[in-house]
């Protein structure tokens, strides 16, 4: 993600938010109806399993559609070094 950031590049950016968001509504959607006790929890389960966010998530995935084409590959860089 911080590769991505660093790039200041939408695609790049967008790539990596589809990805991170898409996981997120599937582990929320996994969770069906129970909720942890725990309030900060149980509002990241309901944030991430509400049909405003799936919206979202099918917004990024058409976008990235659209943008993902005209990327242009560039070679992988590491950040922790050799």
């Amino acid at each position: 993600m911080r590769e991505a950031s660093r790039t200041q590049n939408y695609a790049a950016v967008l790539a990596v938010l589809t990805v991170a968001e898409w996981l997120y509504g599937d582990w929320a959607r996994r969770a069906g109806t129970s909720r942890p006790e725990h309030f900060v929890h149980a509002e990241w389960i309901d944030l991430h399993s509400s049909p405003a966010f799936y919206e979202w998530v099918e917004f990024l995935r058409s976008e990235l559609d659209r943008v993902g084409p005209r990327m242009r590959r560039r070679p992988r860089t590491s950040s922790h070094g050799p």
